[in-house]
């Protein structure tokens, strides 16, 4: 669940952002368990699979610094824009048992 520069709130299947809800929170969470229900009824397997992730899976909001390329480099002032990221384990490292967590990710 985010919050829109306008207020309102947007809410998706992080493999399915097209299948976004908008507006007051709690009708936001709503319309998407409602969305999900119908969907997982008649849906096919391999569509189901694509929205489930590993035990571990994480979502981070990481803050990326952005400026202005047009101004001079003393007028310049950096603007933090957050952005939501899926940090989801897989391969050997996730076999052996290796640590999940987004810190661990971040230290290898």
């Amino acid at each position: 669940m985010r919050e829109r520069f306008d207020g309102a709130g947007v809410a998706f299947p992080v493999a399915a952002p097209d299948a976004a809800s908008f507006g007051r929170d709690e009708d936001v969470l709503v319309a998407q368990q409602l969305f999900l229900r119908e969907h997982a009824a008649r849906a096919q397997p391999e569509a189901l699979s694509r929205l489930s992730f590993p035990e571990g899976t994480e979502l981070l909001s990481v803050e990326i610094p952005v400026w202005r390329d047009d101004l001079l480099r003393e007028l310049r002032s950096e603007t933090p824009v957050s952005s939501p990221c899926v940090v989801v384990s897989a391969g050997e490292r996730a076999a052996r048992g290796a640590p999940q967590s987004a810190q661990a990710a971040r230290d290898a």
